[in-house]
């Protein structure tokens, strides 16, 4: 009954017709209802904001998630790497620093740093061993 008196009040032309409420609901065949399909539909996030982030955001007016989504867009990373750089070296993992610097340097990354003086202390003295100078005897 609302539908048939909204299509009433927009058409008043169709006075005293009778609105087939299946009508709209007929579509020629290959053609679909509703807003056409992308290739980059959006995918639905759940996502816990404080109640002054949503409030910030709700004040600047009609069209604020467009807005956040398009500044998040801006903001994001463009590779792993990029976003890796942005975490302190205490929260990389061992993969993350093979990626960004290779496995030798991530092996020694991974170590605590007890054990990194330990292992240039081995260093230093097969440097020693083999012939090496240190940066002092050189001066």
């Amino acid at each position: 009954m609302f539908r048939k008196n909204i299509a009433r009040a927009a058409y008043p032309s169709m006075e005293g017709d009778e609105v087939d409420d299946a009508a709209p609901r007929d579509c020629p065949p290959g053609r679909r209802r509703g807003r056409p399909p992308t290739g980059n539909a959006r995918q639905l996030l759940s996502l816990r904001l404080s109640p002054a982030v949503i409030d910030a955001w709700r004040n600047t007016g009609h069209g604020w998630q467009s807005r956040m989504v398009a500044l998040l867009e801006g903001s994001a990373p463009v590779s792993p790497s990029e976003a890796i750089l942005d975490l302190p070296p205490s929260r990389l993992t061992n993969d993350d620093w093979v990626r960004l610097y290779g496995e030798e340097f991530a092996e020694w990354m991974t170590l605590t740093p007890a054990e990194r003086w330990r292992q240039s202390t081995q260093l230093w003295a097969t440097w020693i061993a083999l012939g090496g100078a240190r940066n002092d005897e050189l001066l």
